[in-house]
């Protein structure tokens, strides 16, 4: 252990283990605490500084073989979120116990040891108490090392009212009667750990289980209303289990594993070793109400957290700079599980659309960052947890993959975990193993791709009629040339008259010229087989128009029809080709029956309908949109069959909910009569039409409609219905009611982890949504702050809004804002918004004349 940075502790002090007693106060909202550490201290001292933030440590005393020293001498460097205890002597001694008694605030803001709150079936509110320590919050829930290379065992005993559960990361060794109607519940000491990962929940909960591969007994907790929908989760986590111990060759090494759903969680899910928790919509699942996206949603969360079992929990990273071993692995390793577990959802297609293309998104800006990046303070860590540590860094683990053989890759994986486990680990530390077990050097490579920012765009020109030249210059959106950025580029080139032949080698320089295979100048040819590299590929003109009658003949992959269409709207974005490129494309897709290509398609269409939003082409662009989905969304249908495949299903709320977005009257009025007969019982709507139905209903209806899906969604329990319903209504286009949205985003009545998904929403109503938005969030911003000011998803969500502006004096107008209101939490992501809404005025100045002319001439 190194020390780096001032906000790192000193390496002269080692915690090897926490005895922590906890007592939460449901009436206060406060708790009291105790922690006794056993310490290994390297040189003489009289101070101990340790991590706190919103702690009041009452006492502490220290003991070792000369005595015990007391002190209530405790200075807070609140800055650093760091406390520092100092005695009146030198201890000298190498090992010493510190006890350190506290009292803390049982926050509502979602993280450290917080509360939340709920109503049971009967209405009744209650209280529950749960813990959010990633990255950096151990330190307000008790005085401690809070980093992640700083490890150590824990013993922890919560003292909680006796009617309620206690759960942590490890089985309850016994319980005891205590005073005033609480009870005392002691957990089995844990392996050696890294704070962040220790959780307790405490609150009035009920569970279903069953016994896993080696003796493994696994949980779903809940609300006791809500246990019943657990059995889905359930099921799929017993089969992980089995499925990863096999591929790590380890197996999961404590003796349960509890998945638990919290009424109020800031994140999708938290990987805590043996007590993973859980927004209530990411693990529960209603056979009766949840949508089959709910249910494939759920498998990948899981999937998600359970790797982080052996990738974050049994190896963590040495310091945050190498979140994406934790984060990109579990990214990949979820898709590689739910591939195994469910083959026919095709998951590595759907992986390119949101995983894949989520990362060139965010890394084609110059305010992107490096896989490794480094960081000091909790600020900068919090930013870390972005697309480019999750989605990126899974991208490129897969480029990996594909480059050195599955089987050699998964070599490399398992010596890695054998050498590390129990420890710490750096992202070199996995390049080694994986260089050893394929026998192929990747280090050079990997670093290209991990310690510099941006991917680049690979451009192909016909050197001749034999001779193909490929040229990488970096990928912007703000079309900066010129550039010395270069990376090692696995390339594979598949052609053929049946698309059959793939040629692989590594672009080590700028550019190179290879002999073309036959037909490649015929325009039997497509870079980036399997879309396996993590790069955009840029055509001449003329072969654009050859990739779509590939596509039409549906003679490529699903993930190279996906992806071809994806570079050429971002190609678009950035300027370097013609926005009719993307437009014209757009017909090749008239065979197309995957779910997952339809997804990117679609959302790259709609993309395009907000940046027309305010010219007179958007109702001519809508139109031609409806035009090109229609035959599709007539084959598909609104009849749900029961023996329906799962992407059938996916594919047809992702097609009629677009036609109905751009404004196809059949599809609205359809929506409009199924909402009318569902709500007054005369038949029965299915999951996956529901989301459509209130959409498209809340979108065009008026006051009476809008009341009566508010109606509904105050009264339902189920958290995936009652989020479906107050989404849509961010759909309104009636300005009064719109603006009575955005007030009951903020009301008590919607759960502070949803807000900003409700805005977020309503900041794509293209009927001036993301103008009214910005609004209100200027309008509300000593709230927002508060509540999300101090870092994470939320606020870089809510700062993440303004990207959807349109104009220069947008930008002005944001720049502006938050030059008045620095938000430190979220600065990346302002300079990210603000580099959007310059994309956005370019790509309309730049191209609008072009798509006039083609709509016209339609």
């Amino acid at each position: 252990m190194t020390t780096t940075n001032e906000y790192q502790l000193s390496n002269k002090i080692k915690p090897n283990n926490y005895n922590l007693s906890l007592t939460p106060d449901f009436n206060s909202m406060t708790f009291s605490g105790k922690v006794i550490i056993e310490l290994s201290i390297f040189e003489p001292t009289n101070q101990i500084t340790m991590n706190a933030i919103e702690l009041d440590l009452i006492n502490s005393s220290i003991s070792t073989d000369s005595g015990i020293l007391s002190s209530n001498t405790f200075e807070y460097n609140e800055e650093k979120e760091q406390v520092t205890i100092s005695f009146e002597n030198t201890i000298n001694e190498s090992n010493a116990v510190l006890s350190v008694e506290f009292t803390g605030v049982l926050n509502d803001r979602l993280h450290g040891f917080y509360r939340s709150s709920y109503e049971d079936e009967n209405g009744n509110q209650k209280i529950m108490a749960c813990t959010q320590f990633e990255p950096t919050d151990a330190r307000r829930a008790f005085p401690c090392w809070d980093e992640p290379e700083i490890k150590s065992t824990f013993e922890i005993m919560l003292s909680v009212p006796k009617e309620m559960e206690a759960i942590s990361n490890m089985p309850i060794t016994k319980e005891e009667v205590s005073e005033n109607n609480y009870k005392k519940v002691y957990f089995d000491k844990t392996p050696i750990m890294s704070t962040y990962l220790l959780a307790f929940i405490i609150g009035d909960l009920d569970k279903c289980t069953t016994i896993a591969e080696n003796n493994v007994e696994i949980n779903i907790w809940a609300t006791k209303h809500n246990v019943i929908h657990g059995e889905f989760a359930l099921q799929v986590a017993k089969d992980l289990l089995k499925y990863y111990n096999e591929y790590f060759q380890i197996d999961y090494p404590l003796p349960k594993l509890d998945h638990l759903a919290i009424p109020d969680f800031a994140a999708g899910a938290m990987e805590n070793w043996g007590a993973i928790t859980y927004r209530e919509v990411a693990l529960l699942f209603d056979e009766k109400n949840s949508a089959p996206a709910t249910k494939q949603r759920i498998a990948e969360i899981v999937a998600h957290e359970m790797a982080h079992m052996w990738f974050g929990d049994l190896v963590t990273m040495k310091w945050w700079n190498d979140l994406w071993l934790n984060e990109s692995f579990a990214s990949w390793m979820a898709t590689k599980a739910i591939d195994h577990l469910f083959p026919e959802w095709n998951m590595w297609t759907q992986f390119i659309y949101t995983d894949y293309n989520s990362g060139l998104s965010l890394d084609g800006l110059e305010n992107s960052h490096p896989i490794v990046q480094a960081v000091n303070n909790p600020s900068e860590i919090n930013q870390l947890f972005d697309a480019i540590s999750y989605s990126k860094g899974a991208s490129i683990i897969r480029m990996l993959e594909t480059y050195v053989g599955e089987d050699k890759f998964r070599d490399g994986l398992r010596q890695y975990m054998q050498l590390y486990k129990y420890s710490n680990a750096e992202g070199n530390n996995l390049w080694e193993c994986i260089q050893e077990a394929s026998e192929t050097e990747i280090i050079p490579m990997m670093e290209s791709w991990t310690k510099q920012t941006g991917y680049p765009v690979i451009n192909i020109t016909w050197e001749s009629d034999s001779r193909l030249s490929l040229n990488q210059e970096r990928f912007l959106y703000s079309n900066k040339t010129n550039l010395p950025d270069t990376w090692l580029v696995p390339i594979s080139i598949v052609s053929g008259k049946n698309m059959d032949k793939v040629d692989s080698f590594i672009l080590d320089s700028n550019s190179t010229t290879i002999d073309a295979a036959a037909d490649t100048n015929n325009g039997f040819m497509k870079v980036n087989y399997d879309t396996a590299g993590f790069y955009r590929v840029n055509y001449p003109k003329e072969h654009w128009k050859n990739l779509s009658e590939l596509i039409n003949k549906q003679l490529l992959k699903p993930t190279d029809r996906l992806s071809i269409q994806s570079d050429a709207y971002a190609l678009a974005k950035a300027r370097k080709i013609s926005a009719t490129v993307f437009l014209e494309l757009i017909k090749s897709y008239n065979n197309e029956k995957d779910f997952g290509v339809w997804s990117d398609l679609t959302n790259n269409m709609r993309s395009i309908d907000l940046l027309l939003r305010k010219t007179e082409l958007g109702k001519i662009y809508k139109n031609m949109c409806v035009e090109t989905l229609k035959p599709i969304g007539e084959k598909l249908g609104w009849e749900v069959s029961p023996n329906e495949g799962h992407l059938e299903s996916l594919l047809r709320t992702t097609i009629l909910s677009s036609l109905g977005s751009f404004g196809d009257g059949d599809t609205i009025n359809k929506s409009l009569e199924l909402l009318e007969q569902f709500f007054s019982d005369k038949i029965s709507l299915a999951p996956e039409l529901r989301s459509i139905v209130y959409n498209l209903s809340a979108q065009t209806g008026d006051k009476s409609i809008y009341n009566l899906i508010l109606d509904r969604a105050r009264k339902e329990q189920l958290q995936e219905e009652k989020l479906r319903l107050y989404a849509s209504l961010c759909r309104v286009e009636n300005d009064e009611l719109f603006n009575k949205t955005l007030q009951l985003s903020i009301s008590d009545e919607i759960r502070t982890q949803d807000t900003v998904s409700l805005l977020s929403l309503m900041s794509v109503n293209r009927n001036n949504g993301a103008e009214a938005t910005w609004d209100f969030i200027k309008s509300n911003w000593a709230l927002l702050d508060e509540r999300y000011g101090s870092g994470g998803f939320a606020m870089m969500r809510l700062v993440g809004i303004t990207g959807n502006l349109l104009t220069k004096s947008d930008y002005d107008n944001v720049q502006g804002f938050f030059n008045d209101h620095p938000i430190e939490s979220a600065y990346r992501t302002l300079q990210q918004s603000l580099e959007r809404i310059d994309a956005n005025v370019a790509w309309l100045e730049h191209h609008i004349d072009e798509i006039e002319s083609l709509l016209n001439s339609r």
